[in-house]
């Protein structure tokens, strides 16, 4: 794209410049114009009236549509980028919901298993004997238990802050793409609108050059006109007056 770029900034000064190149004669014509002003400006004319841009704006629109084409396929690609972290955010937020799930609901069972090790650890003091030696037995059992859940409910909170750190580098994500993605179409049509409408003002500016050239042209012949009927005047005026003379 970089390249296709430089090369569309290229031909459009090159464009610009070919339009200036005719506001102005040449040092040749301006040699010229030394010894004749009317052949002068009647070649700048010429040069003007000649001087076709049809190519290189036809060169301008064919960069700019390749130009065009890149953006659109990328733009393409930052769609379905968009899709693939959209999903996997979607993904990452039912996660995060399963796991608070599961987290709450160990450590909830953790608390009540708890205040049942607590009772049983009490109630233990006061045996002796075989029932001391079974009590001892739940009792171990319940702790084994809370030992379980203890795992189950961390396990269950690293996961519910994984999921929800990359639930956020997925929205952060998703902003970036989203900002790309409208920042890409503006570029795409701004890129259109602005060759569309510099086609028109070149091929317009050209036209006025030319108009301009023939006017010019024209308003010269029209001076050498009206002094060589100013001279014919004179020159007739003179003549009547020789004649009276003679009479």
């Amino acid at each position: 794209v970089g390249a296709l770029i430089a090369g569309y900034d290229a031909l459009t000064n090159a464009l610009g410049g070919q339009i200036d190149s005719m506001k102005d004669m040449t040092f040749f014509e301006s040699f010229v114009g030394m010894f004749s002003e009317t052949k002068a400006k009647h070649m700048r004319e010429q040069r003007v009236q000649t001087a076709d841009i049809d190519a290189q704006l036809q060169d301008l629109v064919a960069q700019t549509q390749a130009i065009n084409r890149l953006l659109s396929e990328h733009l393409v690609t930052l769609n379905r980028e968009y899709d693939t972290v959209k999903a996997s955010l979607d993904q990452q937020q039912q996660q995060l919901k399963s796991s608070t799930v599961e987290f709450e609901t160990a450590d909830k069972k953790l608390e009540e298993l708890n205040v049942k090790i607590g009772e049983k650890r009490d109630a233990l003091a006061e045996l002796t004997g075989a029932e001391r030696v079974n009590a001892d037995k739940e009792l171990q059992l319940l702790v084994n238990e809370a030992n379980e859940l203890t795992e189950q409910r961390n396990t269950a909170l690293s996961n519910a802050q994984t999921h929800e750190l990359f639930a956020e580098n997925h929205k952060i994500a998703l902003d970036s793409l989203l900002r790309q993605k409208a920042a890409q179409r503006v570029l795409i049509d701004k890129l259109r609108i602005s060759t569309e409408n510099r086609i028109v003002q070149y091929a317009a500016t050209v036209e006025s050059l030319r108009t301009a050239a023939q006017q010019e042209s024209a308003h010269t012949l029209n001076e050498v006109g009206t002094q060589i009927d100013q001279e014919t005047s004179r020159t007739m005026a003179a003549i009547g007056a020789a004649a009276d003379r003679q009479i």
